[in-house]
Order: structure tokens, then sequence, then C-alpha cells
């Protein structure tokens, strides 16, 4: 069995960038947030890393691609709703379950690259402790992959949502916010050298 450094290696090296070998490894998380629509969104479907716009705080992404000498190993991803009150501005981060969003959890989540489906559509349901073979007690939300997709440097991708049923943000007063985190062992740019 290859490491997730392994993958990249050999991934990004049939690609071409065959210097990643001599970048800085990492462990890399990203992250990109979509605001819930006060309309249901159409299908229900929300497409994460594919808008060049979203920037800190919403996304650590830009142009839904990755930096030259950069790469990631899809290890596992997560999902939150971020609740923001109007009135105040004050903050509140909730897992899908806790937020009622029970749509999202009914639907699935795919992976392209290039507009190709790498990973199949995997149901939401898998990242709930109740169906998550990983979890280790309630509150793990976090579903991990299997196998290691290897996001390359330079080349598109996207997280697709589909929902099981459209939704909106039925709360008054509050900007909703559907929140998807990505991570794993990945590379980052070393000018100079490694460490």
């Amino acid at each position: 069995m290859i490491t997730p450094q392994e993958k990249i290696i050999r991934v990004t090296n049939k690609l071409g960038a065959s210097d990643i070998k001599n970048q800085q490894g990492t462990t890399r998380e990203i992250y990109d947030t979509i605001q819930i629509p006060i309309t249901p969104a159409t299908m229900g479907e929300f497409r994460f890393f594919d808008e060049s716009n979203r920037v800190f705080p919403f996304s650590n992404i830009n142009n839904g691609k990755l930096e030259v000498g950069e790469a990631l190993a899809i290890e596992y991803f997560s999902m939150c709703v971020i609740e923001k009150t109007i009135a105040t501005g004050a903050l509140e981060v909730k897992t899908l379950e806790a937020s009622g969003y029970y749509p999202i959890l009914a639907g699935d989540v795919l992976v392209t690259i290039s507009n190709s489906q790498v990973i199949k559509p995997q149901p939401i349901t898998s990242t709930m402790p109740e169906f998550n073979q990983f979890s280790k007690h309630q509150y793990h939300n976090v579903y991990r992959f299997k196998t290691n997709v290897v996001l390359s440097p330079m080349i598109s991708f996207a997280f697709v949502v589909r929902c099981f049923a459209p939704i909106t943000n039925d709360g008054e007063g509050l900007v909703k916010y559907l929140k998807l985190t990505v991570g794993g062992a990945g590379s980052i740019f070393a000018p100079k050298t490694t460490f």
C-alpha cells in the first residue's frame, strides 16, 4: 500500500510536475463556503471550489485550483453550517444535523477534476457518527476516504453537494452559510529548500 505522499509524487510526476517531490510536505486543509439562499436553490446543488471570487474568510483556494508546487491527497471531508446574526454579527457553527438541514444530510457529494468525475457520489449520511465507520464518538462528523484522490497543481477541481430537496435560509435575522472542508497530506511551494 502506498502512502498519500507517495501517491502525490506518482500522480503529479505523470502530469509533468516532477519537482513536487522537492517541495515541502505538509498537512493541508482547504475550505470553501457558500451562502445558503433565501429562495430555494435550483436543484438543491452547491458547487464548492469552482468560483474565483470567494476569498478569506469564505475560502482559502483561488480559482478552484491549487497553486504551482502545491498538491493534496484527499483523505477526508467535513461539512458544517455557519449562522451569522445580522443585528449583532455573532457567529454560531453547527453540524449539519444540529442545524436541521436534513436535505443536505440525505444528499451526496461527488468530486470532479477537469470536469471529469473522480469520486462517485458518496452519501453525506456517512459523515454522521451513526453511519460513519471511522467515528469513535458521537460528535465525529468527518468522512475519511479509503482511496486518496490527488488534487494536482493548476488543474481545476470541484466538490458538488447535491441535496435531497432544495433548501433555503429559513432563519429570520440570520445569514446562513454551508462550509465544506477537505484535508489530507499535501505539498506546498518551497522556493529555496525543503525543511
